[in-house]
């Protein structure tokens, strides 16, 4: 557990810390944190990773607030099932399941998480700070 919370929480907050000052001294910066939807949407087996991105949901949240006074706007993406390696390891029944609870009936692409990345990133959202913006393919438990 603590490994995962190394990783997913605290590596993400250090690297966000240390940006940040250098965002302060511009007085402007936008940081995007990459949470899961396991961190809006409890499921059974995923304790650990489901908290770690749960934290950094909250603490996305904070940060924009703390740090709006400086033109830095912080926001975060919740993907949910990206057709990746990782996902592959998964039973094909596992798989199956998670296309069948999606709203658009399949695993999201890598591509559609790179173009959230690019909105929040562009001045097309520039009023945005705060916000955990979700990649899931409507998939709810």
């Amino acid at each position: 557990m603590s490994r995962i919370f190394q990783v997913d929480f605290f590596a993400v907050i250090f690297f966000s810390q240390m940006i940040a000052k250098k965002m302060i001294r511009q007085k402007k910066g936008n940081i995007i944190n990459i949470a899961s939807v396991r961190g809006l949407k409890p499921e059974p087996g995923n304790l650990a990773y489901g908290t770690a991105k749960c934290a950094l949901i909250y603490a996305t949240k904070v940060l924009a607030e703390e740090l709006k006074p400086y033109g830095i706007r912080v926001n975060a993406i919740a993907p949910g099932a990206i057709q990746t390696e990782m996902i592959s390891y998964k039973s094909s029944a596992t798989i199956d399941m998670i296309k069948e609870k999606s709203a658009l009936g399949r695993l999201g692409t890598k591509q559609e998480v790179v173009k959230a990345v690019r909105y929040l990133c562009d001045e097309n959202s520039s009023g945005t700070t705060g916000e955990i913006l979700t990649v899931s393919g409507g998939y709810f438990d």
